[in-house]
Parts: C-alpha cells; structure tokens; sequence
C-alpha cells in the first residue's frame, strides 16, 4: 500500500538553540488511522504544524503523496486537514460561511450539498445560519471539524481532538473517524492490512492501527497493524 505520508529526518531548531525536532522518522499508508502520542512539550504539535507548513523545518523532508511540503507547498497542503488545538473562528460570520470560506481557499468549487453533509454529520445543520459567537465551546469545535473537512483532504489531523470536548462530541467525532476509514475501505476492497486495534471502545485511539510516540523532540512507530 502506498504512503500517503512521508517523513524523513525531519528537524526543527529555534533561534536560541532550542531544537524542538530531532530528526523525526514516519511513514503513514494511505487509509491509515494513527495515533500521535507522547507527554506535554515532546513535539507533537510542533510535528503537525511543521508538515502542515505553519513551521518551517530547519531540515528534513515531509511529502504527502508524494509532495514535497517545502518545495510543492500548494499541493502538499491542499491535502491535508488540520483541526487546531485552540479554537479560532470568525465570532460574527455564519457557521456556513466560515465553512464554505475554508473550501473555497483550497481552490474547490462551491457545493452545497458536500457542505449540507459535513453540517449534518456533526450536528451543525440547524445551527448553520447562526453567529460563530452564538454557539457553545462544543459547537464551535465541531466547526473547525468541518472547516478542516471542507475541502475533502486526504489527510486529517486532529490536534488534541477530545481536549475540553463533552460526550457526545467525542463520539461524533469518532465516528467521523470510523465513517471515513469505512468509506476508504468500500474503495479500496482488496486492501487487507488494517485493522481496528484492540484498545478499549473509550480510549482515543481505539480506532488506531498504529501508535507512534514523540519524545523530546524524536518519533518512533510502533509498526504493529492491528
């Protein structure tokens, strides 16, 4: 199966000499679902933001689907989804706009029904026509869900996704999860190296194929599918 992300020796150093990433080494197969794991201040986010392209590296390499992130930056990032920790939103746009104003920055044409779908799954529907600044802490994160859904990335990254979140989001958000590798699967019929990992249904990362840790600053996959 072939690697929808590729990571490569990949650093990062601060002006003062802090280095953040000390030549961290992944590779994701496409229809993967992994979980990022390590302590507070290990380089996660740091990790996420770089392949994202909001950090520059200082060296390595990152391709997403065969995109080199620095040198094919438009194409690279057009893949990618990317649910923030912090939440933040335009208070006064309409929940709709926001998130047809996240499609069309990626160069997608306008399609409402695509839009109507992404609000539904994650309960936004009836609130689409109401201010950012109406809605609850748990509204407004499940509109950065779709945000980052809005243009149908190949990858999705969520940053610290069940932080602060209560029940009920963090299993819609889940099964948004599952909804997508069901979807990739009925794609991909003769792909049978996954399977869903034997953690308990309430862990984050019961839907996981693979662990990979980030510890001061250096990333390890665990390898084991399933």
């Amino acid at each position: 199966m072939a690697n929808i992300l590729e990571i490569k020796d990949l650093r990062k150093s601060y002006d003062g000499g802090f280095e953040a990433l000390k030549g961290v080494n992944l590779e994701i197969e496409e229809g993967e679902i992994i979980a990022l794991l390590g302590p507070n201040g290990a380089g996660k986010t740091t990790l996420i933001s770089t392949i994202c392209g909001i950090t520059s590296s200082t060296s390595g390499d990152v391709k997403v689907a065969g995109n080199c992130i620095r040198d094919d930056f438009r194409a690279a990032r057009s893949l990618i989804g990317l649910v923030p920790q912090e939440v933040a939103l335009e208070p006064f746009e309409k929940v709709i706009n926001t998130v047809r104003f996240s499609r069309g920055l990626f160069g997608k044409s306008r399609d409402e029904a695509a839009i109507e779908h992404i609000l539904r799954r994650l309960s936004l529907w009836e609130k689409r026509n109401n201010a950012v600044k109406e809605l609850s802490g748990g509204m407004k994160r499940r509109v950065l869900i779709a945000k980052a859904l809005a243009h149908e990335p190949r990858v999705l990254f969520l940053d610290e996704p069940t932080a602060g979140v209560d029940v009920e989001l963090r299993k819609d958000m889940w099964d948004i999860v599952a909804d997508s590798e069901s979807r990739w699967r009925d794609d991909h019929p003769d792909n049978t190296l996954h399977r869903r990992g034997r953690s308990h249904r309430g862990s984050r990362w019961y839907h996981c194929q693979r662990r990979a840790v980030v510890g001061r600053g250096k990333g390890q996959a665990d390898g084991a599918h399933g």
